[in-house]
Parts: C-alpha cells; sequence; structure tokens
C-alpha cells in the first residue's frame, strides 16, 4: 500500500497546529486522511463502519492529547502506526471477548449437565427406594443383607437359616421387580440397572 500522502501543511506545521488548537489544520488533516486511512484499517478488520470507527477514534485520541503530543516521524506514518496500533488491539479484545463468552458457554453446559446428572441421580435414587419398599417383607430383607450388607448367599443362608437356593430366588425376584419398575424410566441413567 502506498502510503506517500502530499500535504499542504509541513509535519512541523501540522505538530505546531494542533498543540495550538488550530481546528483549521486538524480538519484539513482529517479529511484528507481520513479515507486512506480507513482503507488501511480494513486490511486488519472486516467491516467498513468499524474501520471508520477506528481512524475517528484514532482523530479523537490526537486532538484530546494535542497538547502533550509528540510525533517524532511524519505525521502519516504516526497516524498509520496508530491505526495499526488499534486496529490490533481490537483484534485482540474481541478475541477475548469471543474466549471469555465461549468458556462461559461451556461452563454452563458442563454445570447444566452436572445438574441435571445431580436430578437423574436423585430421581433415580428415590425410585430404586420405591421400588425395593415394594418388595414383600422377606424378599426386601434378603435384598439389603446382599447388597447393604453386602453379604454372600452362603453368609445370607447362615443368618437366615434358609438354604443358598431360597436366597438366590428370593434375590432374583427383588432384581426382576426393581428392573421392571425401573424399565419404566429408561431415559434415566442406566447405571444402576446394570448394577442391579
Amino acid at each position: 500500500m502506498d502510503r506517500k500522502i502530499v500535504l499542504l501543511y509541513s509535519d512541523e506545521e501540522i505538530e505546531e497546529g494542533l498543540k495550538g488548537s488550530n481546528e483549521e489544520i486538524f480538519e484539513y488533516l482529517f479529511k484528507t486522511l481520513f479515507p486512506p486511512l480507513v482503507n488501511y484499517a480494513l486490511c486488519f478488520l472486516s467491516e467498513r463502519e468499524l474501520a471508520k470507527e477506528v481512524v475517528q477514534e484514532c482523530f479523537i485520541a490526537i486532538w484530546n492529547r494535542r497538547n502533550s503530543l509528540k510525533i517524532t516521524t511524519s505525521i502519516t506514518s504516526y497516524l498509520y502506526t496508530a491505526i495499526r496500533n488499534r486496529c490490533i488491539n481490537h483484534l485482540k479484545s474481541k478475541y477475548h471477548q469471543h474466549r471469555e463468552a465461549t468458556e462461559h458457554e461451556e461452563d454452563k453446559m458442563i454445570s447444566d449437565a452436572r445438574t441435571d446428572d445431580i436430578l437423574h441421580e436423585s430421581d433415580l435414587s428415590t425410585i430404586l427406594q420405591q421400588s425395593i419398599a415394594g418388595l414383600s417383607e422377606k424378599t426386601r430383607i434378603f435384598f439389603n443383607l446382599s447388597r447393604e450388607n453386602e453379604l454372600s448367599y452362603r453368609e445370607i443362608s447362615e443368618k437366615m437359616s434358609v438354604s443358598v437356593k431360597t436366597v438366590e430366588f428370593h434375590i432374583s425376584s427383588a432384581l426382576k421387580q426393581i428392573r421392571e419398575d425401573l424399565q419404566r424410566y429408561w431415559h434415566l441413567p442406566v447405571i444402576v440397572i446394570v448394577f442391579l
């Protein structure tokens, strides 16, 4: 991109004019350099309106800092550098905003999934407890000794003074009934069903 722009005023005259709050020089500078600076900003940004906004902000900043402005290069080089830096800063800011928004959305999705899991576990636990409560008293005792007390069939048969086959029958009956009760809630996690 050819940045060679011929101005009616020298760099010294422009700098002194700005420091002296000369609106005529500022307006001339704005009208002359605004279009090429917008085109330059478009090299970095994808939207013309955004490029215009960046260039306008740059000129506003120059006017606001006109008394303390120190330009060590030509005014055009200074402005092109300022525009480049503003565009890069804008892109960095946009990237960080996008990244934060994405991270926030991911965190929300994870949080929602955890909440759903907790609800499903709670629902499943309630359904399982209701199903166990619906078993006959004797079958429920055998089932609880097996699952809660973690006793083997042999240990249960000795404790209850029944045969191992009787224990197997009651545990099998309990599991069958619980599976049937849980099948109505197939949309809940199946991990507990596999456990049973």
